[in-house]
């Protein structure tokens, strides 16, 4: 069964190449704040990190709150001279490139706790005025750009920005002006102008959170509740419909299990991404941020919250699995590292997350405004900080370092794809002792298996290929007489199974197929 799932994985993955035109496959992992170390990344086979760029890191304090953006088009020496200090940033963009990964930084994102400080408050658009903000985070944007541009190439902006409204109820954005859907329109389009401006070559990424139901915002007119109005009018689908301009390629994010640990919705993944490729068929969909969370060691969780090493390992194989059967062009898993979650639940707290989890997944908005009016004093005074709890779960290590089931899980399907598939006609398969998957992006002029495997002749046992319509396998077997074996010859973009005896290099040289990436 591994195999098959694997040989599907790749399929899935050659076909996302073909229909992007792109070349590099992202597998990577993202964060807020415990930072991986290179060799964490390395082990795990990521040629890819997504960290961000917060805007206070660079700026602090905004010491021009009157800036607009055509202010800063008219004086462009107010990018040039942008007063702030780079270290922290600069030491952060060399030690991922110097180390060969490719970075997708987040740049202007709005969350309260990622913003500069105004008179000694967060400089939200509500403090500074939608204008005045959008002029503040337009330099910002384009002198960030300009002193990487060298070395990064992906720019995701902002984040999950068709949920503000969702998020500032939690706690997490802050003010009204995050409810104005002119507003975040607006915003899009001045961070892309920001990027484009410094870079017409960059590929600009916005990422869209997926987990709420169309029916919540269909049905659901709540007004403001509590200050912040849950919910907008429209689902993220509709948003991206909205926002395609703007884009370069379309980042997905999805938590399906954020409010409990059964049943396992990793295939949920699948169907996000498809739904994205049906509105922008030409341009690439990305997994950018997935988890599963899992309880600390020794530690045994209450339902609805019974989260374990074992359920998220089997999340992330069918997260990324169905994520590249359905076309994505990469794979972001989101924190390395956690301690993971202990059990300080009350009563209330789990039936909260039964109500919500319902309630979100069906697209009940009636069930949700019920609970929210009955309890509106425990969802402003205790459950952001309920919710969060699954946050300490999110990783693959243990606080210790050592690996929990799904990161083998994740590592072994990494292993599997390739980073790059050739422009110059020949392929190197570095082969391991044992088992090896790959698949030839190539069209052979002989295409029998003798003269594919020549460079490895006597260093292999056998050959096995999967055939997904009559779920059958067919085989070579080096010592098995021949009218035992039906693998006679390979065909590109098939995935095989070679056991090796031996290390070796497999060195195959033919012309792309006229399937294969442009």
């Amino acid at each position: 069964n591994m195999l098959k799932v694997k040989w599907l994985v790749l399929a899935g993955l050659l076909i996302a190449m073909q229909s992007y035109g792109s070349e590099f496959f992202m597998k990577g992992v993202s964060w807020h704040s415990e930072v991986p170390e290179i060799h964490q990344l390395n082990e795990l086979g990521a040629n890819s990190v997504r960290p961000g760029i917060e805007w206070k890191k660079v700026e602090p304090v905004i010491l021009d709150a009157s800036l607009t953006v055509n202010a800063v088009d008219a004086n462009l020496n107010l990018i040039s001279n942008y007063p702030v200090d780079w270290t922290v940033v600069d030491n952060m963009v060399n030690l991922y490139v110097d180390n060969g990964f490719v970075i997708v930084p987040v740049i202007a994102h709005g969350a309260t706790g990622n913003l500069p400080l105004i008179n000694g408050e967060a400089a939200t658009p509500d403090k500074l005025g939608k204008e005045n903000y959008l002029g503040c985070i337009y330099r910002h944007a384009r002198a960030v750009v300009r002193r990487y541009k060298d070395r990064i190439h992906y720019w995701m902006i902002e984040g999950e920005l068709n949920e503000a409204q969702l998020t500032t109820f939690f706690g997490w954005r802050s003010g009204s002006a995050w409810s104005d859907e002119n507003f975040l329109t607006e915003l899009i389009a001045t961070l892309h102008d920001a990027v484009r401006a410094e870079d017409p070559e960059a590929k600009i990424i916005i990422t869209f959170h997926t987990d709420i139901h169309e029916g919540i915002h269909h049905d659901f007119r709540p007004g403001f509740i509590n200050g912040a109005v849950l919910a907008g009018p429209y689902h993220w689908t509709e948003w991206l419909e909205k926002w395609e301009q703007y884009l370069d390629i379309v980042g997905i994010d999805s938590y399906s299990n954020y409010y409990a640990a059964d049943p396992i919705y990793g295939t949920d993944l699948g169907d996000r991404v498809a739904a994205a490729k049906r509105i922008v068929q030409d341009k690439p969909v990305i997994v950018l941020e997935t988890a599963y969370p899992t309880a600390a060691p020794d530690v045994v969780l209450p339902d609805p919250v019974a989260f374990t090493e074992e359920k998220q390992a089997q999340y992330v194989g069918d997260a990324i699995n169905s994520a590249i059967e359905n076309g994505a062009s990469g794979f972001f898993y989101f924190t390395l590292q956690s301690k993971g979650m202990v059990s300080t639940y009350i009563e209330a707290d789990l039936e909260a997350l039964r109500t919500l989890g319902t309630a979100f997944r069906d697209g009940d908005a009636e069930a949700l405004v019920n609970f929210l009016i009955e309890n509106l004093a425990y969802a402003k005074d205790r459950l952001p900080a309920v919710l969060k709890k699954v946050e300490q779960g999110w990783g693959l290590l243990r606080e210790d370092g050592s690996k929990r089931p799904g990161f083998h899980v994740l590592q072994e399907i990494f292993s599997s794809i390739p980073d790059l598939l050739p422009s110059d006609g020949t392929v190197t398969f570095e082969l391991e002792e044992g088992w090896n998957l790959i698949s030839l992006p190539l069209q052979l002029q002989d295409t029998s298996l003798d003269s594919a495997l020549a460079s490895i002749q006597g260093e292999y046992e056998s050959v096995w290929a999967y055939n997904a319509a009559t779920e059958q396998w067919s085989s070579y077997v080096v010592e098995a007489p021949s009218f035992q074996n039906n693998l006679n010859e390979v065909k590109p973009e098939i995935g095989y199974w070679v056991m090796m005896k031996n290390p070796s290099s497999l060195i195959i040289q033919g012309e792309r197929s006229a399937t294969s990436i442009p």
